[in-house]
């Protein structure tokens, strides 16, 4: 079991472990976007162990490879792509695939959907993804380093001196989805390849955080929502 209720790459937070000793002094719980249910987490060497509402147990890993998609811990069509930074913490990047997408999670979309989490957060709302991916989108949402399934052991959960810190985070997102990076107001760039519409979608302080790079990349989105 894990030593105390941290966060982790797993999706732990302290708030949800607040005034629930009744799991256990080990205890990770969080409940599942969509479903009111209470899931228990331990960490075991291969990753971490989740127990489901009906006693079931599923194998989530820990910190996967860079490069490759994992199977993600919010269930069937959820995954997860690590992405190397340039200052050495990484950022996740999550998607979400309908059950009759193509494998790989590649199909004809009417516009690509970002969102980003806020402070102390991660992403797990599985109905905001699904309503996109009903909406004809592709559905995106990335996990900043220093929290949620990017946060490594040693590291300060959500510490930043500076937002721009998040630009490196973001540009890495939009190379995985497959978009071209655009340059910051006032740098030089190169030829762009028209790529369908881009929704930056923020939570709280990730509102913040997309408004001013949308700010300092003019024309790159074509919506910024606001929650």
């Amino acid at each position: 079991m894990l030593p105390s209720c941290q966060r982790s790459a797993a999706i732990t937070s302290p708030a949800l472990c607040a005034g629930r000793a009744a799991l256990g002094p080990g205890c990770v719980d969080r409940r599942l976007g969509g479903t009111g249910a209470w899931t228990v987490a331990a960490r075991t060497p291969s990753g971490l162990r989740t127990r489901g509402p009906k006693g079931t147990f599923a194998l989530q890993e820990l910190n996967p490879p860079p490069g490759a998609w994992q199977p993600d811990i919010l269930g069937e069509g959820f995954e997860q792509l690590t992405l190397d930074l340039p200052d050495g913490a990484p950022a996740t990047l999550v998607r979400y695939s309908p059950p009759d997408a193509p494998p790989g999670g590649e199909h004809a979309a009417a516009g690509d959907v970002l969102y980003v989490h806020g402070w102390s957060d991660y992403f797990f709302q599985t109905e905001l993804a699904r309503y996109w991916a009903q909406a004809g989108m592709r559905f995106f949402a990335l996990d900043l380093h220093n929290y949620g399934r990017s946060l490594r052991p040693g590291q300060s959960p959500g510490f930043t001196t500076d937002l721009t810190e998040y630009d490196a985070d973001i540009a890495a997102a939009l190379a995985a989805m497959g978009r071209p990076v655009p340059a910051a107001a006032g740098q030089p760039s190169g030829p762009v390849t028209p790529a369908r519409p881009l929704i930056l979608l923020g939570h709280s302080t990730g509102g913040l955080t997309l408004s001013l790079w949308a700010s300092r990349h003019p024309g790159a989105a074509s919506a910024l929502v606001l929650n």
